[in-house]
C-alpha cells in the first residue's frame, strides 16, 4: 500500500507535468498510469490535478483581462497626450519642434470619408454584403427526425462531470 505522503509527491509531480505546456502527452499519460494506490485515491488525485489546472486557467484568464484593461488605458492616455501636445503646438503657432529625444510635427492626414447618414446615401454607393451561417438547431432537428442533411451529421460526445 502506498503512503499518503508518497501519493502526494506523485500528484505534485503530475501537476507540474500537466501545467507545463511543453510536456509530452505520452509521458504524461504514462505518469498517470504509473500512479500507485487504490482506484478511489487515484481518481481523487487526478481530480485534484484537474481542479488545480482549471484554477490556473482562471487565474491566467483574469490576469489577461486585467492586462487588456491596462493596455486600453495606456492607449487612451497616449491618444490624450498626443492631442494635448498638438493643441499646445497649435496654441503657440508652431508646426514643428525638434528636441534631443524627438522630432514632433503637426502633419495633415490624407482625406478620408466619414459617413454620417447611411440612409441618405444613394444606392449606387452602397454595397450589400451577405453572410451565410448554418442554422444548427434546424439541422439538428432534421437529422434527429431521420432526414439526411448533406454536409452535416449528429455527433454524440462524452465528457467528465466533476462536482
Amino acid at each position: 500500500m502506498t503512503t499518503l505522503h508518497e501519493m502526494s509527491k506523485e500528484y505534485a509531480i503530475l501537476y507540474e507535468m500537466a501545467s507545463d505546456p511543453d510536456a509530452d502527452l505520452e509521458s504524461f499519460g504514462m505518469a498517470i498510469d504509473s500512479l500507485k494506490g487504490e482506484i478511489g485515491a487515484k481518481v481523487d488525485g487526478v481530480v485534484a490535478v484537474i481542479r488545480n489546472l482549471e484554477a490556473l486557467r482562471d487565474g491566467i484568464e483574469s490576469h489577461i483581462e486585467k492586462q487588456a484593461k491596462r493596455a486600453t488605458a495606456a492607449e487612451n492616455r497616449a491618444k490624450w497626450l498626443k492631442r494635448y501636445l498638438m493643441d499646445c503646438l497649435e496654441t503657440i503657432g508652431e508646426k514643428r519642434i525638434v528636441s534631443p529625444s524627438a522630432d514632433v510635427s503637426i502633419v495633415n492626414n490624407p482625406a478620408r470619408v466619414e459617413i454620417y447618414s447611411y440612409s441618405d446615401l444613394p444606392e449606387e454607393y452602397v454595397v450589400e454584403k451577405k453572410t451565410y451561417q448554418p442554422d444548427k438547431a434546424m439541422i439538428k432537428k432534421a437529422l434527429l427526425e431521420g432526414n439526411e442533411v448533406p454536409g452535416a451529421s449528429i455527433v454524440k460526445d462524452k465528457r467528465i462531470s466533476i462536482k
